[in-house]
């Protein structure tokens, strides 16, 4: 209501109504509440398969994985027919011309909410203690200048193209569905308003219902705004010990990484930018400064960031998914449907790389492939003596399994003999506590498995052994 005239505000009304009228909120709620449900059978059906085991999960799964990219292309093609139908009922009610301001308003002040007014106002936990008064004030006045000249804002939103990650249309697809679309996206001049709806409809009562709405809000986000401002008392206090540790090591990447995550932290990713170059002067190949900085870059509209988030991805792949949404939100605001098709594939293909990386590392036999652990010496000594502290271990070899996919993922496995007495036969008991105690205990740079080398594992443990430079300890 404060960003919209009376008549454009009728536009939104004759919108919700069209929804209101036909039904649709039931055929939506039905696909929330589908949805919802279907999670944990989803969670279910991708659990790791145990050895031996008699299961329909695989039957089942194969069926799921072919009905429901099916089901969500309908259920999204409906949302987005309903909109289109509540987008002409609009504008059949108060004009063509009428909606479609109301529709650019709207987008145009969203974007704003999203990406600076509100970010602003959050900014304010670092100095003050309590939510602030005559925020709502703050956003009417932000609207009123955003308004005042909208034609590079409005520009901007007609870029941003449909995709799957909203069941609404975007705005330039809206506007072609009611014929006003303009031909020329760079002469779009908003008409302008004497009055807002707010103050049209509501008169003297707009500021006390202002007021009122303010105090809820404050109500609201108390406990959470308090909470912001004690860790950003902690994170200042945090800055300068940082900057009086690193006040004569200026070349330090990992203290230069931990300033540039403070500083982002307490004064926004923008100010930590200088930082995190410093970082990649001295690395190029700093995942998470690449990573930070492409995101940041993206989000100020500078095209350099997906240079930087590619550089992360290339030394941690596993940053793909995260970068891929910066970047989907980067295609998606500047209209580039070819490289939004082409990052859908290229995510598909990673969660089938990711996919097979858990089943490889979910299962070892002795069937599998282990080459040499690569530690170095001070690793292998860390283990040795967490081996020697075990005074019933007298043996112990360690090797790599080889993997296909996601190799920098490590899976060691370390077998290990216990001691027996003469007059004893082997306790499989003990062993396993024996195994359990040191697993807490050693440290290795991936994931390791502990097995006793005799009993069910005596297979595996033998392949082991055959591994060059495989044994590490023996008492």
């Amino acid at each position: 209501m404060e960003a919209l005239s009376k008549d454009e505000f009728r536009s939104v009304l004759a919108h919700e109504f069209a929804h209101l009228s036909r039904h649709h909120g039931r055929s939506s709620q039905w696909i929330y509440r589908l949805r919802r449900s279907w999670e944990p059978v989803f969670a279910h059906l991708s659990r790791p398969r145990m050895p031996n085991e008699i299961s329909l999960r695989p039957l089942i799964r194969k069926f799921l994985n072919w009905h429901w990219p099916r089901f969500n292309a309908h259920a999204f093609v409906l949302s987005r027919a309903h909109e289109y139908l509540a987008d002409a009922e609009a504008a059949r009610v108060v004009g063509p011309p009428t909606s479609a301001a109301a529709l650019m308003r709207l987008d145009v002040c969203a974007d704003a909410l999203d990406n600076t007014i509100w970010p602003e106002i959050w900014k304010q936990t670092a100095t003050v203690p309590v939510p602030p008064e005559g925020v709502f004030q703050r956003i009417r006045n932000s609207f009123a200048q955003l308004l005042s000249d909208p034609s590079a804002h409005v520009q901007r939103v007609l870029l941003e193209t449909t995709t799957n990650a909203d069941t609404h249309p975007c705005l330039s697809d809206r506007l072609r569905a009611i014929s006003q679309l303009p031909a020329d996206s760079s002469k779009v001049d908003l008409p302008s308003t004497i009055s807002s709806a707010a103050e049209d409809l509501l008169g003297p009562a707009l500021s006390r219902i202002r007021d009122d709405v303010e105090k809820q809000w404050q109500k609201d986000a108390h406990e959470n705004w308090t909470q912001r401002h004690s860790k950003a008392n902690a994170l200042s206090d945090r800055l300068q010990t940082i900057d009086h540790a690193t006040a004569s090591r200026a070349n330090d990447t990992g203290a230069l990484w931990d300033k540039a995550c403070v500083v982002a932290q307490l004064q926004g990713e923008e100010a930590a930018m200088p930082l995190l170059k410093q970082v990649l002067e001295l690395d190029p190949a700093h995942a998470l400064a690449n990573f930070s900085l492409g995101r940041v870059l993206l989000k100020k509209s500078d095209s350099q960031g997906e240079c930087y988030l590619e550089r992360a991805i290339a030394a941690d792949q596993e940053l793909l998914p995260d970068a891929g949404d910066r970047l989907h939100q980067f295609y998606r605001q500047t209209g580039q449907a070819e490289k939004i098709r082409a990052l859908y594939a290229r995510l598909d293909q990673f969660e089938k790389v990711m996919a097979e990386s858990r089943t490889e590392r979910s299962n070892v036999t002795a069937k599998d492939t282990f080459v040499a652990h690569g530690l170095s010496e001070s690793q292998i000594r860390a283990v040795c003596n967490v081996l020697s502290s075990e005074a019933d271990i007298v043996e112990a070899h360690l090797a790599q399994k080889q993997m296909k996919h996601l190799i920098h993922q490590r899976l060691y496995v370390l077998a290990v003999r216990v001691r027996t007495s003469w007059h004893r036969l082997p306790n499989e008991e003990r062993q396993q506590a024996c195994v359990a105690r040191i697993s807490k205990i050693i440290e290795v740079p991936g994931r390791i498995l502990i097995i006793p080398s005799s009993g069910p594992f005596g297979a595996l443990a033998r392949k082991i052994r055959k591994v060059t430079e495989a044994r590490i300890f023996v008492r």
